[in-house]
């Protein structure tokens, strides 16, 4: 970046945004970070956006950058220990009904959908919270805001944790075998890659010894371990590195009609730290 920008690149702090040129374009920069490396997100005019892709490709070719495509972008999220995209926690309470009566269609919270292999009949079994997602670290609890007595029980009473699971190699080769030739004329559901999801929210259920101990979420396939990873949250106990649990994948008795007919199927997957990039592919160390 500093060389593609001519050596004018400023000092942006974490997920604030400055302005730099690249190849003569002006363009804005919000200071990111999906992949365990710092980085920035780029906005500028449309019409500028080919000389400065030009540029980056140029300059990144002796740092061994290449473009890969669209499809990888959402495989950072699994790597870098960020669950993007949780299920609202707007559905069960009278507080929240009249926002729920002011949305229409066009709002994500009408019009997606939640799937995955874990049922329950309590839509609050489908909520996550910072503490189990990893946020404590940046809740200042020494002031006050909304929601700080919630937070504070939460932290105090903590039940889950986040994890990365690591998926069982034989396993999901089978699961995509089954899907495409099914052995008992039931295929298994379809394993996409890199990303597998098929719901706006998925919650996949994580099983030891016949109980659930967790929830599953987010997968993908991740050149850079050579596996299917996804993000889970699972009780305490078995939060920690090296856990054996099993993914049950597949959403049983599905209504919906874009879910094909399929087999619910068990993934054996072992539990690693999350983020995974940094602890894991970077190391070498499980």
């Amino acid at each position: 970046m500093r060389e593609v920008t001519g050596g004018g690149l400023p000092e942006i702090k974490f997920f604030n945004i400055g302005e730099f040129q690249i190849a003569g374009k002006s363009v804005r920069a919000l200071r990111h970070g999906m992949a365990g490396e710092p980085g920035f997100e780029i906005y500028g005019a449309w019409d500028d956006q080919q000389a400065v892709r030009e540029a980056l490709e140029k300059t990144g070719e002796k740092y061994g950058l290449r473009r890969i495509g669209a499809l990888a972008y959402s495989t950072t999220a699994q790597e870098s220990g960020w669950v993007p995209m949780p299920l609202p926690a707007i559905y069960h309470s009278d507080d929240m009904k009249p926002y729920r009566e002011w949305l229409n269609n066009y709002f994500l919270e009408s019009v997606a959908s939640l799937g995955g292999s874990f049922v329950s009949d309590d839509i609050t079994d489908y909520y996550v919270d910072p503490i189990e997602l990893g946020y404590r670290n940046v809740i200042d609890f020494g002031r006050d805001f909304i929601g700080r007595d919630a937070l504070l029980e939460r932290a105090n009473n903590q039940r889950r944790t986040k994890v990365t699971l690591e998926w069982n190699d034989e396993d999901a080769a089978a699961v995509m075998q089954d899907s495409i030739f099914p052995a008992n004329g039931t295929p298994a559901k379809f394993l996409n890659m890199p990303m597998p999801m098929y719901a706006t929210f998925q919650v996949d259920a994580v099983m030891k010894k016949g109980k659930v101990a967790g929830i599953s979420t987010w997968p993908s396939f991740t050149a850079n371990a050579n596996r299917f990873i996804s993000l889970g949250l699972v009780d305490l106990e078995h939060g920690p590195p090296g856990t054996e649990v099993t993914l049950v994948w597949g959403e049983p008795e599905s209504r919906r009609n874009t879910v094909e007919k399929h087999q619910v199927r068990e993934i054996r997957a072992k539990v690693a730290p999350a983020p995974y990039f940094e602890k894991v592919i970077k190391t070498g160390k499980h």
